[in-house]
């Protein structure tokens, strides 16, 4: 949501703000998905487990489907990419969840971050440790 705000100003067309939401949404979708997708949890899992894990990844894979988080409780629902994108740009257009700011922070507080390590490292606040 957030990055959606910091950037949407500065995007000129609207079909480019659409795509925008896409890549967005699919960013976010690959993310979670990234950690139903950590291998290195594979080698604790029993061959039986393993082999359920590896069946549900080829059909993710086959028929174009996303592994998302639930908003509520600890589980995770698989959905449609098409649903999923769809849903996501409902979302995005809400403009009661949603506003353009009149200026990007983003770039101004970063500056400001760097310029406050910078006065404390000189100052031997912390090290390079």
């Amino acid at each position: 949501e957030n990055l959606f705000i910091q950037v949407a100003p500065f995007i000129e067309s609207q079909n480019h703000l659409t795509k925008f939401k896409i890549c967005l949404a699919n960013g976010y979708s690959n993310f979670v998905s990234s950690f139903f997708h950590d291998r290195r949890t594979d080698r604790n899992f029993s061959k039986e487990t393993h082999d359920l894990i590896s069946s549900i990844r080829v059909k993710v894979e086959k028929f174009d489907l996303v592994v998302v988080k639930a908003d509520k409780g600890n589980t995770v629902v698989i959905l449609k990419r098409t649903e999923y994108v769809t849903k996501m740009l409902n979302i995005l257009s809400d403009e009661t969840k949603f506003k353009k700011v009149d200026r990007e922070t983003t770039l101004d507080r970063l500056k400001r971050f760097q310029s406050f390590l910078r006065y404390h490292y000189k100052r031997g606040v912390f090290t390079d440790e």
